[in-house]
C-alpha cells in the first residue's frame, strides 16, 4: 500500500479508482480536440492555400480550383460582410468557370493564393461586358481596399486598360493572399478567371489585337465594297447586305467591348443598352436579307409576309426592352425568336437547295456555319455550356467566316448574273439584227412580189371578163385571184405587225371612245364576213388610249374567234370597267385550246395543234399581248365549258369613266 492509499483530502478519502477515470477522460478530450485541430488546419490548408506553380513553369493559371463562390440575391451585402468569419460557410467551390446566365443577382467569388515565391500577376476575369467588377483584398491592417476593373464612370481607378478587367495581384513569398471579387451585369453572367503573368498577357493581347484588327478590317472593307456596290446596281439585296454586316460588325464589336482598344469609353449602362439594340436589330436584318437574297416572296408571298412582319414586331418589341432597362428579358426573347428564325431560313433554304437553288446552296452553307456560333454562344450565356476563350468569340468567328463566304458568294453570283447578262444583251442584239435584215429582205420580197402579183391579178380579170370562158375554167381563174390577194395580204400583215413590234409607230394616246370603237368594229366584221356578233357595253366608256392599236387587237381576237367557232352566231365582245381595269372580252364556242399549247399561244409564229387548217403566221395572239403591254396591262386565256375560248385584254385607265 502506497500512502496515496490512506490520504484524506477535505475529510474525503480519495478513490484510486475515480481519480483514474478522470484523468483517462481528459485525457481522451485533450488527443480529441488535437485531432480536430490538425485535421481543420489540414483540410484550410489544401483548400485555402494551394500553392501557386512558379512563373517559369506556368505563364497562366485557371484560378477556378482556388476559388469559392457565395450567391447575393438580394445585391446588398457588403464586402466586410462576405469576409466575415461568420459567412465564411456560405460559400460553395468553384470548381468550374462561373455560368450563371441572365440573372440580377450578385456574384462574390473569394480566391486564396500563396506561392512559394515572391511573384507579380495579373487576375484577368474573363468576360469583357461585366457592368460592375470589383477587387477587395485586405490590408494588413484588417481593412478592406477596394479596386476597380470596370468599364464604368471609375476609369481612372482602373489598374490595368484593357478590354477586360484586370487586376494587378502581388504575391509574397509563402504569405496567404484572400481577394473577393464582386461580379454584377445585366447581361449573361458568365465568364472564367485566370491568372496571368505581364509579359504572358502583354503577348496574348497583342496577338488578340493583331486577330481582331485583321476581322475588323474586314468587315469595314465589306461594308465599303458592298455599299459603292449598292450604289452602283442599285438593288435592295445589296443595301440589305450592307446593313446585314453593319449589324453584325456592332454586334461583334461591343461583345467583346473594343472600344477600349480605341479609346472610346461608354458608361457600362450605355454600352450593354447599344449592345442590346445590335443584338435585337440582328433579328430584322437577318430575315429581311436572307429573303431577298433567295427571292422567297415571289414563291410564297402570304407566308413570306407574315414572317418578316413577326420579326420586325419582335425586334421593336425587344429594342424597348433594353432601352427601358430590361436587358435579359429582350435579350433573351430574341434568342428565343432566333431559334425560330433559325429553323425557319434552314428548312426554306434547304428545300431550295434540293430543287436546286445555286443561292438556296450558298446561304445553307454560310448560315450553317453561323447558326454554330450562334447556338453555341447561346448554350454559353444560359450557363449549359462552360465558358472558355474559344467559345467567348465563337459567334464572332461564326459571323466572320459566314459573312466572308457570304460575300464571295454575293460577288461570284453576281459576276456570273451580269456574264450571263451580257450574253442575253448579245444575242438580243444579234436576234434585232437579223429581225432587221429578216424585215428588210420581206419589204424587199413583198415589193418584188407585189408586181407580178398585181399582174396576176390583172390578167385574171381580164380573163373572167371573157364570154367565151367555160364555167371549169372561171372557177381556176378566180381562185388564182383569191390564192394571189391571200398571199397579198399575207405579205402586208406580216409587215405591219413586225412595224408594230420593232416600235416603228410609238403610242398615240388620246381620248378615245371604246364603245363606240367596238360597235365600228362590229359593224365592219360582220359587213366582211357575214358573221353576227353579240356585243355587250355600257352607254359610253372613255379612255386614254391608242385606238389604232386597240382596234388592231380587238380585230386580231376577232379574227381569231371567227377561225374557230363552230357557228356563225357563237362570237360575243364585252366591253366594261371595273376597279380603273378596262377589260375586252372576246369569247367563242369552238373547240378550244389543248391544254398542251395554252401556255404558248402568244408567242411569236407558235401555232397550236389546231391551227394548221386555217391561213395564219401565229402572230395574231403575240400582237395581242405586245398590244396590251404597251398599255401597261396584260391579256389572257381561259377556256370556257364545256367548249369555248374567252379571251380578255385587260388595261389600266386611270382617266378612264364609264357613262350609262
Amino acid at each position: 500500500m502506497t500512502i496515496y492509499d490512506n490520504l484524506n483530502v477535505g475529510g474525503f478519502r480519495r478513490s484510486p479508482s475515480l481519480f483514474a477515470c478522470w484523468r483517462r477522460v481528459g485525457s481522451c478530450v485533450y488527443l480529441l480536440f488535437g485531432l480536430w485541430m490538425g485535421l481543420f488546419a489540414m483540410l484550410h490548408s489544401t483548400a485555402h492555400a494551394k500553392p501557386l506553380p512558379a512563373q517559369n513553369q506556368a505563364s497562366s493559371i485557371n484560378l477556378e480550383p482556388y476559388a469559392a463562390l457565395l450567391i447575393d440575391p438580394s445585391g446588398l451585402m457588403t464586402a466586410d460582410e462576405v469576409a466575415s468569419p461568420k459567412n465564411a460557410g456560405l460559400f460553395s467551390p468553384l470548381v468550374k468557370p462561373l455560368g450563371l446566365g441572365f440573372t440580377r443577382s450578385v456574384a462574390w467569388v473569394k480566391i486564396d493564393l500563396v506561392s512559394a515565391e515572391s511573384s507579380k500577376w495579373l487576375l484577368e476575369v474573363g468576360q469583357p461586358i461585366l457592368e460592375d467588377v470589383r477587387l477587395y483584398e485586405r490590408l494588413p491592417s484588417g481593412e478592406l481596399l477596394e479596386r476597380f476593373g470596370t468599364h464604368s464612370q471609375a476609369q481612372d481607378q482602373r489598374e490595368v486598360n484593357y478590354r477586360r478587367p484586370v487586376f494587378n495581384v502581388d504575391l509574397t513569398a509563402n504569405e496567404p493572399v484572400a481577394v473577393y471579387l464582386r461580379l454584377a451585369t445585366r447581361t449573361s453572367l458568365t465568364t472564367n478567371l485566370k491568372l496571368w503573368s505581364p509579359m504572358a498577357l502583354f503577348e496574348h493581347s497583342n496577338q488578340e489585337t493583331f486577330a481582331w484588327g485583321l476581322v475588323f478590317g474586314s468587315y469595314l472593307l465589306v461594308l465599303f465594297f458592298y455599299s459603292a456596290f449598292w450604289l452602283w446596281t442599285r438593288e435592295k439585296v445589296h443595301l440589305y447586305y450592307v446593313l446585314y454586316v453593319g449589324v453584325n460588325l456592332g454586334a461583334a464589336f461591343f461583345t467583346g467591348h473594343f472600344g477600349d482598344m480605341l479609346g472610346i469609353n461608354f458608361s457600362a449602362y450605355t454600352h450593354s443598352m447599344v449592345l442590346g439594340v445590335f443584338i435585337c436589330l440582328s433579328l430584322w436584318v437577318g430575315p429581311v436579307f436572307s429573303v431577298s437574297f433567295l427571292g422567297v416572296e415571289r414563291i410564297w408571298p402570304k407566308s413570306t409576309r407574315f414572317f418578316l412582319q413577326t420579326c420586325t414586331s419582335v425586334s421593336v418589341l425587344c429594342i424597348a426592352l433594353v432601352v427601358m432597362g430590361f436587358y435579359g428579358q429582350g435579350v433573351m426573347a430574341v434568342q428565343i425568336a432566333s431559334m425560330f428564325v433559325i429553323v425557319f431560313n434552314t428548312s426554306v433554304s434547304g428545300y431550295l437547295s434540293y430543287k436546286g437553288d445555286k443561292k438556296a446552296q450558298l446561304l445553307l452553307l454560310a448560315f450553317s456555319l453561323f447558326y454554330i456560333g450562334v447556338i453555341w454562344r447561346y448554350l454559353r450565356n444560359i450557363g449549359l455550356i462552360e465558358p472558355t476563350a474559344w467559345n467567348e468569340s465563337v459567334y464572332q468567328v461564326g459571323a466572320f467566316v459566314h459573312m466572308m463566304v457570304m460575300s464571295t458568294g454575293i460577288f461570284s453570283s453576281y459576276n456570273a448574273l451580269r456574264t450571263s447578262g451580257e450574253k442575253e444583251q448579245a444575242r438580243a442584239l444579234a436576234q434585232e439584227r437579223q429581225r432587221e435584215r429578216q424585215y428588210e429582205f420581206l419589204g424587199m420580197v413583198s415589193h418584188e412580189v407585189r408586181t407580178p402579183l398585181t399582174v396576176i391579178s390583172a390578167s385574171a380579170d381580164n380573163l373572167l371578163m371573157d364570154a367565151s370562158l367555160s364555167g371549169e375554167a372561171k372557177n381556176r381563174v378566180e381562185k388564182i385571184i383569191r390564192h394571189g390577194e391571200k398571199l397579198q395580204n399575207l405579205f402586208d400583215t406580216y409587215l405591219d405587225n413586225e412595224r408594230l413590234l420593232n416600235g416603228d409607230n410609238p403610242l398615240k394616246n388620246s381620248r378615245v371612245d371604246l364603245c363606240q370603237l367596238c360597235e365600228l368594229l362590229t359593224q365592219d366584221f360582220e359587213d366582211a364576213h357575214g358573221v353576227r356578233i353579240a356585243l355587250e357595253r355600257p352607254h359610253q366608256l372613255i379612255a386614254f388610249c391608242d385606238a389604232d392599236l386597240l382596234r388592231v387587237a380587238v380585230s386580231n381576237l376577232l379574227e381569231n374567234a371567227r377561225k374557230h367557232a363552230q357557228s356563225k352566231s357563237g362570237i360575243a365582245l364585252e366591253l366594261n370597267l371595273s376597279d380603273g381595269q378596262v377589260r375586252i372580252a372576246v369569247s367563242d364556242q369552238g373547240p378550244g385550246v389543248d391544254d398542251l399549247d395554252l401556255p404558248f399561244i402568244f408567242d411569236a409564229y407558235y401555232r397550236g395543234q389546231g391551227a394548221y387548217k386555217s391561213v395564219g403566221a401565229g402572230l395574231g395572239l403575240h400582237l395581242v399581248r405586245f398590244i396590251a403591254q404597251q398599255h401597261q396591262g396584260q391579256v389572257t386565256a381561259q377556256k370556257l365549258q364545256p367548249q369555248g375560248m374567252r379571251f380578255v385584254i385587260t388595261i389600266p385607265v386611270g382617266q378612264a369613266r364609264s357613262g350609262v
